[in-house]
């Protein structure tokens, strides 16, 4: 992925559950503003801890794109030519696999 045609990071929870202060929303953006919002469950009055668990996870994906990134380059240039046994270049294959599918998601391609 050399561009990006999504908001670029870092994107994080720009607010955060408190008991004091409970609510049905919870936002993930950058400085420039809001990336998306989560609301709760309509049978719940608050955000759970697997909504604010997303939120994370969604704040994290420009990272973790790069990241596969970067992990993709290793296994195309880096062990291209060594020798692997059977076992482990199957893990290898497999591991490209996985992050050509993640990256590709990512981008809306699949």
């Amino acid at each position: 992925m050399t561009a990006t045609e999504y908001t670029p990071g870092p994107w994080r929870v720009l607010d955060l559950r408190t008991a004091e202060r409970p609510r049905e929303v919870i936002t993930v953006g950058t400085q420039a503003g809001a990336i998306c919002r989560l609301r709760n469950d309509v049978s719940e009055r608050t955000i759970s801890a697997e909504d604010e668990a997303n939120a994370h996870l969604i704040a994290a994906a420009p990272d973790l794109a790069a990241a596969l990134a970067v992990a993709l380059e290793f296994l195309e240039f880096c062990w291209r030519d060594v020798s692997l046994n059977e076992y482990a270049e199957e893990q290898r294959e497999q591991a490209e696999l996985a992050i050509r599918a993640a990256l590709a998601k990512a981008r809306g391609e699949d």
